[in-house]
C-alpha cells in the first residue's frame, strides 16, 4: 500500500500500535511536550520549533532562539515519549539531537520504490499527458515520499484549476522544483 512506502508515517503508525496508542494520542503527547492546546494535531517536526539557532540579529532572532530555549526546557521535564520526524536532521539543532534517545535514519526511496508511489499517487481519474513518463521522473528527483507526494498533489490541483483531468509534466516537474526549493535543493 501507498502508506507504508511513506516510511515515517509507516514508522510513527507501526510504534503506536507497538504503544497501545493511537497517532491522535502520539501526536496528544507531543503536544503535551510542546505546550500546545488539545486538539492541536502535530504531524512533523517543525523547523520553526526545532531548528537551529542562530546569531541574533533582531528581534525575530531573539524570539526564534527564545522558543528553542523554551523547548529544550520542556523536553527536559517531560516524562514521556515523544516521537518526532524531519526529513531535515541537518537543520536539526544539535542541542535537541543530544536529548534525543534513539534517531532513527530513513533513507530516501530507491528508484522502484519512487516510481510506485508516482504510479499510485494520483487519482485514477486523472490522465497523464503523453509526455510524462513516470519512470524516468523517478529516476530524475530523488525525493521522499512526502515530497513526491506533495508534487502529485500540486500537479492534480494545477489540472483541477484548469478544468482538466490532464497531468502535465510541465506542472509535474514544477511541482517537484516547490519541493526541491522547500529542501534548499536547487533545481
Amino acid at each position: 500500500m501507498l502508506h507504508s512506502l511513506i516510511r515515517k508515517d509507516f514508522c510513527v503508525e507501526y510504534l503506536a500500535g507497538k504503544m497501545h496508542l493511537s497517532v491522535s494520542q502520539l501526536n496528544r503527547r507531543l503536544n503535551a511536550l510542546l505546550g500546545l492546546p488539545a486538539g492541536q494535531l502535530i504531524r512533523n517536526l517543525r523547523l520553526r520549533y526545532f531548528g537551529k539557532r542562530s546569531e541574533t540579529k533582531d528581534s525575530h532572532d531573539r524570539y526564534a532562539n527564545q522558543e528553542v530555549a523554551y523547548l529544550l526546557q520542556r523536553i527536559e521535564s517531560f516524562d514521556g515519549i515523544a516521537i518526532l520526524a524531519s526529513n531535515l536532521k541537518e537543520n536539526l539543532d544539535k542541542a535537541f539531537s543530544r536529548r534525543f534517545e534513539s534517531i532513527i535514519f530513513f533513507p530516501l526511496p530507491s528508484v522502484e520504490e519512487r516510481l510506485r508511489i508516482w504510479q499510485n499517487g494520483f487519482s485514477p481519474k486523472a490522465k497523464l499527458a503523453p509526455d510524462v513518463g513516470l519512470p524516468a521522473i523517478a529516476r530524475r528527483f530523488e525525493l521522499s515520499g512526502g515530497a513526491i507526494m506533495n508534487a502529485i498533489r500540486y500537479a492534480s490541483l494545477n489540472a483541477l484549476e484548469k478544468k482538466t483531468k490532464v497531468i502535465t509534466l510541465s506542472s509535474i516537474e514544477e511541482g517537484v522544483r516547490r519541493e526541491l526549493e522547500k529542501e534548499g535543493k536547487l533545481v
